[in-house]
């Protein structure tokens, strides 16, 4: 099932589904085998038959994938190291009952890099033109900046607070004994991204621009980002737990 579906330039998700049919389908065959046979070897032999050839079935599985799918998930030359220790990493990750805090911190330092990727251009260009034209930063450019900080804030608490931002992960799927360690984070962090965003609004009110509904949607951003973060941590882990197990398997090339 593995040498079928790996190669196949699709997502995760679509790749799981492909291989839970392809495993429900090679089992409902051996078991016909067996039963017609009435030997394990013999079965498993007359099952891999009729199940064809892996990379006959590749190609197949790859036609049902989108064109759009397949060029962003388009095998890039070179990389192949760079997946196998990805798989390595991930298999590792989900192991043992660290795996949410350490899934946390994965996550949180993928974000933060992320918000600074986004928030060093548009802070270089600000700087740039107020030290040469004196030009004060539009509103909607500030605002870029202060979703940046907040998304960068609540990055950089999972990195911190690894054990914590599990915490809340864990109370979204049900576990009723991380429910008070996810509340605590989950205030927590939402009043201090309120507050923060509260004194950098504050700051900007001389140039008129601060108005009560800025409050307002400040306020429903600190209290979603921790969820939404939360919910991002839960289902990459469900998914890497699914993958774990197929990720650690060696195919033929």
């Amino acid at each position: 099932v593995e040498n079928a579906v790996r190669p196949v330039r699709a997502s995760q998700h679509r790749k799981s589904a492909m291989r839970d049919e392809l495993l429900s389908h090679l089992t409902s065959v051996y078991d016909e085998e067996v039963a017609r046979s009435g030997q394990g070897q013999t079965a498993v032999d007359a099952a891999l038959a009729r199940f064809g050839d892996s990379a006959e079935l590749t190609v197949a599985l790859q036609e049902t994938v989108p064109r759009w799918e397949r060029v962003l998930w388009w095998h890039i030359p070179g990389l192949g190291c760079l997946e196998a220790t990805g798989r390595l990493t991930i298999t590792r990750c989900v192991a043992g009952e660290a795996a949410e805090r350490r899934g946390a911190g994965y996550l949180g330092t993928a974000m933060l890099l992320l918000t600074v990727l986004l928030a060093a251009p548009v802070s270089a260009i600000l700087l740039a033109r107020v030290l040469q034209d004196g030009d004060y930063p539009a509103f909607a450019e500030l605002q870029v900046l202060l979703g940046c900080s907040i998304f960068g804030m609540g990055s950089l608490a999972f990195i911190l607070f690894p054990r914590a931002a599990a915490g809340l992960s864990n109370a979204l799927r049900g576990d009723r004994a991380a429910r008070r360690a996810g509340v605590v984070f989950w205030a927590a962090l939402s009043v201090t991204l309120f507050v923060t965003g509260l004194i950098f609004l504050s700051v900007m009110r001389w140039n008129g621009v601060f108005v009560a509904w800025h409050a307002w949607v400040l306020a429903g951003c600190s209290l979603a980002l921790p969820f939404a973060q939360a919910a991002l941590l839960k289902a990459l882990l469900d998914e890497a737990r699914q993958y774990a197990q197929w990720g650690a398997l060696e195919i033929a090339r």
